[in-house]
C-alpha cells in the first residue's frame, strides 16, 4: 500500500511538472503569434506605402512627359499669344490629366513687349486628392 502511495505521488508530481511545461510552451506559442502579427503588419503597411508612392512617382512622370511634349510644340512655333488662357484633358492614353495654360506679357519692362511668361499646369486626381506639375517661363509674342 505504501508503494502505491508513493507511485501516486510520482506521478502528480509528473503531471504537475508536464502541465507547467505545457503552460511555459503556451506562452512561448502566444509569444511567437503576437510578434509574427506585429511583424506582418508592418511588412504590410511598408509594402503598401511603396506601392503608393510607386503610383504617385509614375503620375508624376507622365505629367512631366506630358508637359515637356506640350511646351516643346509652343516652343517649335517660336512664339505664343499674349494673354492667352486654355484649358483642357490630353486624349488617350493621358485622359486622366487636365491642362491649364496661362500667358500675358512679362512684367520685366526691360525686356520689352514682346515677351510673355507663361503657366502650363497639369493636374490630376490621385487617392481622391488633386496633384499638379507646374512650369513657368517666357516665350516670344505671336508677331
Amino acid at each position: 500500500m505504501l508503494k502505491k502511495f508513493f507511485v501516486r505521488k510520482k506521478q502528480r508530481k509528473a503531471f504537475q511538472v508536464f502541465s507547467s511545461v505545457a503552460g511555459i510552451v503556451l506562452l512561448e506559442v502566444l509569444l511567437a503569434i503576437a510578434v509574427f502579427s506585429l511583424s506582418l503588419t508592418f511588412l504590410i503597411h511598408s509594402l503598401a506605402q511603396s506601392y503608393r508612392a510607386t503610383v504617385y512617382s509614375r503620375d508624376y512622370s507622365k505629367a512631366i512627359y506630358i508637359s515637356d511634349n506640350y511646351m516643346s510644340r509652343i516652343f517649335a512655333r517660336g512664339s505664343i499669344e499674349q494673354d492667352k488662357q486654355e484649358e483642357g484633358d490630353f486624349p488617350d492614353p493621358f485622359e486622366e490629366f487636365h491642362y491649364a495654360l496661362q500667358s500675358a506679357q512679362s512684367a520685366n519692362e526691360s525686356v520689352g513687349e514682346r515677351l510673355n511668361e507663361f503657366l502650363f499646369e497639369v493636374s490630376w486626381m490621385l487617392g481622391g486628392r488633386k496633384r499638379s506639375f507646374s512650369m513657368q517661363g517666357f516665350v516670344f509674342n505671336a508677331t
